[in-house]
């Protein structure tokens, strides 16, 4: 009977260990294939949706950053020194809750005792923008409702600071109308109020989208921005001066084919370039050669040029019939007074695929491409900014690690590059340690599985010898 109850408490215990080592292997692989669901590019457990970047006047570069972290997002923020070293230690700016939904890309500028960062949110009841500010020398932000409403919502803004008074220009796109269409409201620094909302678009059709402006010395504000029915965007500008006197809306493209993602910067020489995104085709990526960069620029009081090809750079050794692509552009100024234009590149004939560079030099023609990113692998929303010692600042988003995640390099005014810096680090989260721990307990229970077999086989061979002895002993 003792015989038999050890036998039975053996058998309990070795079922309950199948059982656990069953449901450990089971669970941990529903959190891994739940992760593998969440993230098609599965990987690591979080992935860059946009970014923003501004430097201040002593040359730190401020950076925040939209994560993605399983089904919520959250803005953080990472900063450098005066010497470019960053500290990656990341701070929470706004997190995603269960009411409260981040939406687009953040604008964060940097004024002369803070940064100021403006974001569109959604909630249950309501739509708006964000508001949010922290002194250098403070850890934490505060916030402020700057629009709010209940029954449209809000995106894309994009916030400018006038350098010479303080004052904030704040341009966004909202559904109130039968489409999205741009507004704007100017923020008085000396009075501390919002001026009213002002329609930038006018009844041409179709949504607008892609809003950039920039203001010049005057205090006024230069707009672009890409508006029409679907493959027939077309590129749109209006200058709105200082005292709220609005130009007529200028039609730089004709509408026969997409047009998007234009991007303004105003030369030493206060001439307007405006560079975009221009595809020949529908589906432009089936086929390469379909994409590229095009510009135009005009004087304050001049007419404008006729779109120049910009990009991809063709370089004289490239085979007949080899092809490439650029689009997506992002402009900068040096202190040497150089037009700087970053782009994603896709090419065949040298298997090149990620961002580049190139640069004109006063009035002359583009000079040929330089690599930013060197790793061959899809790259995308490059971001160029120049500091007050003439360094470009280049930013952008890689896939080289399963998700996409922030990279930047620099390139020194002597034209000495950095090497690459991949600013996005994480570590597992606790989710990620549990399911670790799951697995391999699983693994290890199966692993012991035929150990513990072995051994009550083995258990059962002598306690048969050992009954045989008994019985010869009792004979």
């Amino acid at each position: 009977m003792h015989m038999l109850r050890m036998t039975k408490k053996r058998f309990l215990l070795f079922f309950l260990f199948l059982l656990i080592s069953n449901i450990s292997i089971i669970f941990g692989n529903a959190l891994l294939q739940s992760e593998i669901n969440l993230y098609p590019n599965a990987g690591d457990t979080s992935q860059i949706q946009s970014y923003a970047v501004a430097i201040n006047s002593t040359n730190n570069i401020h950076v925040v950053y939209n994560k993605q972290i399983q089904i919520h997002n959250s803005l953080e923020y990472i900063v450098t020194g005066a010497d470019f070293i960053w500290n990656l230690t990341s701070s929470i700016v706004i997190e995603e809750n269960s009411t409260l939904n981040i939406i687009g890309r953040p604008t964060l500028v940097a004024a002369s005792d803070q940064l100021q960062l403006i974001l569109a949110y959604s909630t249950a009841a309501d739509s708006g923008l964000l508001m949010m500010e922290k002194p250098y020398s403070n850890k934490s932000w505060s916030s402020n409702v700057v629009q709010l409403n209940e029954t449209f919502e809000y995106q894309d803004p994009v916030l400018v600071r006038n350098t010479t008074n303080e004052d904030l220009w704040l341009c966004w796109r909202d559904n109130s109308e039968d489409s999205y269409k741009m507004f704007f409201s100017v923020y008085n620094n000396t009075s501390g109020m919002w001026s009213n909302t002002t329609k930038l678009t006018g009844p041409t059709g179709g949504n607008s989208t892609d809003c950039k402006f920039v203001l010049d010395d005057s205090g006024n504000a230069h707009f672009v921005w890409s508006e029409g029915p679907l493959n027939q965007e077309r590129i749109l500008y209006r200058k709105i001066f200082w005292n709220g006197t609005m130009d007529p809306i200028e039609v730089l493209t004709d509408g026969s084919n997409r047009c998007r993602y234009p991007e303004i910067i105003i030369d030493p020489y206060n001439d307007i370039n405006i560079f975009w995104s221009n595809y020949t085709v529908i589906n432009p990526g089936v086929e390469l050669g379909t994409q590229n960069i095009q510009t135009i620029r005009k004087s304050f009081t001049g007419t404008w040029s006729d779109p120049l090809f910009t990009a991809p750079y063709i370089p004289p050794e490239r085979p007949p019939g080899g092809a490439s692509d650029a689009r997506i552009p992002s402009v900068a100024l040096d202190l040497d007074n150089n037009l700087w234009v970053a782009y994603e590149i896709r090419e065949l004939y040298s298997y090149h695929q990620g961002i580049d560079i190139q640069k004109r030099v006063g009035y002359s023609d583009w000079q040929p491409s330089e690599r930013v990113s060197l790793a061959n692998n899809p790259t995308i929303d490059p971001l160029i900014k120049c500091d007050n010692a003439g360094n470009l600042h280049c930013f952008w988003l890689d896939l080289r690690h399963s998700n996409y995640e922030l990279y930047f390099r620099i390139r020194f005014s002597s034209g000495v590059w950095t090497n690459e810096f991949r600013l996005s680090l994480d570590l597992p989260t606790f989710g990620d340690y549990w399911r670790l721990i799951l697995i391999v307990s699983g693994v290890i229970a199966v692993i012991s599985l035929p150990m513990i077999i072995l051994d009550r086989i083995r258990a059962r061979k002598r306690n048969k010898l050992l009954k045989r002895k008994i019985t010869d002993l009792q004979e």
